[in-house]
Order: C-alpha cells, then sequence, then structure tokens
C-alpha cells in the first residue's frame, strides 16, 4: 500500500482514540467533579490495560470462531506471551516472547474450494469481536449516573481501548513488515499479486492438511506466480514453502540457495519468523553442510527457542545438532522416539509426513 496512506490510517486512529479517551474523560469529570484525580487516573489505566487484553484475545477468538465456521482447523494461538497449541485433541499452553505481533491466531485450511471468500470471512472475525466490544464499552457511559465511580473509571476504558482495537483492525495498515486485517482483505479484493501468492500459500497448506507432502503438491503452486517487493510477508511465506518442497525432494542446493535468500532478508522477517528461519539454517549446517562451528553459533543464539517451544520441526533440528555436531547418538534416539510420538498427533498430515521423512532419513545415520 501507499506509504501516504498508511501514515494518513494511522493519524485517524490516534486521533479517533485521543476524541474517545477525552469523551470518557468528560463525562467522569461531569458526574464525579470533586473525587482524586490520581485515584481516577490509576483506576483508568487499570481499565486501559486489562480491556486491551481482552480486545486482543476476543480478536483472536473470533478470527478462530470465524474460521471454525469457514472450513479452517485451529493450530495455535498468541496473546501478548501465551501461546496455545491444540495437539491430540487438547490444549496445552507454553509462554513464549513477545515478538512484532501482540496476537496472532494460526487456522489451516482443510480444503480449498471457494478458499478466497472463506478466507476473508475468516480474516474479518477478528473485527467483529472488536466491534462488538466497542457497542459493549458504550454501555458503562450510558449507565455513568448508575455507577461508583472507581467502576465508571474502570469500564470506561473499554470504550476507547475497543474503538482503537477496531480501527487498527479496519484502517488498511502495514506494521512491522505485518499487514493487518483490512490491508489483506483489500488486497484480496483488489486481486493484487500479493493476494494471489496468498492464495496459492492457502492452497498449499490444504494440500499438507490432506495429505501430501511438500513435494508431492502440484509445483505451479510454488512457482508460476507473479514476483513480489521482498519486505512483503507473502514474499518470505512463499521462499520458506519452496525451501521445504525443494527439502523435501532432497534438492539441497536448492534448499539451501533458497535459505540463503531468506538470510538476506533477515531485517524484512517479522519476529515470529526470524528464529524460524534460523532454526532451518542450523537444520542445514548440521545435515546438509555438516559445517561445525556455523551450527555451534547459530545453537548459541537459538537454544533458549528451540527448548522453549518443544514443538516437532524444532526436534527434528535438535536431532540433527545430536547426530551430527555432538555425535551423541543414544540421546538423538530418546528425541526420535518424543519426535516420532508427536508425529502420530500431528493432525497436518502432510507435514507430518515431511517430518517423518527428514527423520528417517537421519535415522539411516545412527
Amino acid at each position: 500500500m501507499k506509504k501516504n496512506t498508511n501514515i494518513i490510517n494511522n493519524v485517524i486512529l490516534f486521533v479517533v482514540t485521543v476524541l474517545a479517551v477525552l469523551f470518557v474523560a468528560f463525562l467522569g469529570n461531569k458526574f464525579f467533579y470533586g473525587e482524586s484525580l490520581l485515584v481516577l487516573i490509576l483506576l483508568f489505566l487499570a481499565g486501559m490495560a486489562f480491556f486491551a487484553f481482552v480486545n486482543l484475545l476476543c480478536h483472536e477468538i473470533g478470527h478462530i470462531v470465524a474460521g471454525k465456521k469457514n472450513g479452517f482447523e485451529f493450530v495455535s494461538t498468541r496473546v501478548l506471551f501465551i501461546t496455545i497449541v491444540k495437539e491430540n485433541g487438547k490444549y496445552r499452553y507454553y509462554f513464549s516472547p513477545l515478538v512484532d505481533e501482540t496476537g496472532l491466531a494460526e487456522m489451516i485450511p482443510t480444503h480449498y474450494d471457494n478458499i478466497e471468500e472463506r478466507y476473508k470471512r475468516t480474516t474479518r472475525g477478528g473485527m467483529i469481536a472488536n466491534a462488538i466490544l466497542v457497542v459493549l464499552g458504550a454501555i458503562p457511559l450510558g449507565l455513568i449516573m448508575f455507577l461508583p465511580f472507581e467502576a465508571y473509571f474502570i469500564l470506561c476504558a473499554l470504550f476507547p481501548i475497543s474503538i482503537y482495537s477496531f480501527l487498527s483492525n479496519a484502517l488498511p495498515m502495514i506494521g512491522s513488515g505485518v499487514k493487518n486485517d483490512a490491508l489483506v482483505i483489500s488486497d484480496l479484493k483488489k486481486n493484487t499479486d500479493s493476494a494471489k501468492v496468498l492464495i496459492n500459500i492457502l492452497k498449499i497448506q490444504a494440500e499438507l492438511y490432506n495429505g501430501k507432502t511438500p513435494s508431492e503438491i502440484d509445483e505451479s503452486l510454488y512457482f508460476d506466480l507473479p514476483q513480489l517487493p521482498e519486505d512483503d510477508i507473502n514474499y518470505i511465506v512463499l521462499l520458506t514453502n519452496q525451501y521445504s518442497y525443494y527439502l523435501d525432494k532432497k534438492e539441497y542446493v536448492e534448499a539451501v540457495k533458497i535459505l540463503k535468500r531468506l538470510d538476506g532478508l533477515i531485517d524484512y522477517l517479522p519476529g515470529s519468523y526470524k528464529n524460524s528461519i534460523l532454526a532451518e539454517e542450523l537444520f542445514v549446517s548440521c545435515n546438509i553442510k555438516r559445517n561445525e562451528d556455523l551450527a555451534d553459533d547459530l545453537m548459541d543464539t537459538l537454544e533458549k527457542f528451540l527448548y522453549k517451544e518443544n514443538n516437532l520441526t524444532n526436534l527434528r533440528i535438535k536431532i540433527a545438532y545430536l547426530i551430527y555436531i555432538l555425535e551423541e547418538k543414544e540421546e538423538a534416539k530418546r528425541f526420535i522416539e518424543k519426535a516420532e510420538k508427536e508425529i502420530k498427533t500431528l493432525k497436518i498430515k502432510g507435514l507430518a509426513k515431511y517430518e517423518q521423512k527428514l527423520i528417517e532419513e537421519m535415522k539411516k545415520d545412527i
């Protein structure tokens, strides 16, 4: 999108939010004049912090509910420092570092019939949730004459923070390389090059969900696409899919080339992607390049990430490090057993088969 449009929408967001804050403060001052200003400010700030979290949570729930209605399977969601994943029909949570996005709902399409419209409806789900909270936030303003001042100055914070949350997703904007909901929908409506790539990424995900490994998916979904700017998030996601495609085909030279391109884009990568890309570089340095110095340097950087987020991909990367760098085969076998248990619980069958193939190759080297 145009830089000026992004600036204008950010200004609109700021002005409207400030006006909403001033409005609730004006009402409070009118009805509760004479109360301690410091107490009122502290109550209002506490309400803002609490309802900011509520808005984040409801926004992601809105995406998840809309996604379930439109043929998307829940994978994980993150709100601030808390990540929730669904494994083997059960939900578990862990604490993860805060990155660029304060909230994220990861859903995968179960099929790609009418995928564009279904994805738009899923994307709108978060905005609808915030819009509902704006309406709920107006209720305390109408009931101000019946509320004690403590209750009002906590509850009234819901109105401006919900307006901010709604507009920050309803006005097309981009920040830290991540497009907001309105911009994603706008791209889809205009059928931009970025949207064309996004649709193919969703189709690849649907094929993975239904049991195809990356190399078994139609090659045209990876390559018959327009060239995107390097800072477009969909370009980065497409490259990661191309890397998996080549790795699955055992075309290691091409896989390494893709990783090198991603490494060159490290400054454009959102925080949620950086560690994942570096982790794949660690896998390649262990399993393909057998570069001990590079592997050790990457492990020093990634150790907390790999052990904090103990997912299947991270297990596979730790196995490679144990086998090819540390040469701790017995410990590697223990991790392999754990990984194979994880594989059985994975709902994305194509991804499970892909990870199993990579682990089987490493088992041969033990």
